[in-house]
């Protein structure tokens, strides 16, 4: 549901769908794995999209991304990125 909701264009509902789904199974993965998307790219909030696939990362230490990249080296190249920004957001 949260995939639909981001293609509509409503990432505020994408993301309610993704923490509903998280709540109903604390251990699902993809909906972990889309929230840091939607909050990264539809929200631009970068420190939201960290802290969500790091939350992956405690469900799942070796999670990957569906271009095969680790979640570890995405949050790992994210928090780089947001230390030369300056920390914003």
């Amino acid at each position: 549901m949260g995939v639909m909701y981001r293609r509509s264009g409503k990432p505020q509902e994408a993301i309610k769908a993704f923490d509903k789904a998280i709540e109903a199974d604390s251990k699902h993965e993809v909906s972990r794995f889309n929230k840091g998307i939607v909050l990264l790219h539809d929200l631009k909030d970068e420190q939201g999209a960290i802290r969500a696939w790091e939350d992956l990362m405690k469900v799942n230490p070796f999670a990957m991304a569906p271009n095969g990249q680790s979640v570890d080296q995405m949050v790992t190249q994210m928090k780089k990125q947001v230390n030369r920004q300056g920390g914003t957001n």
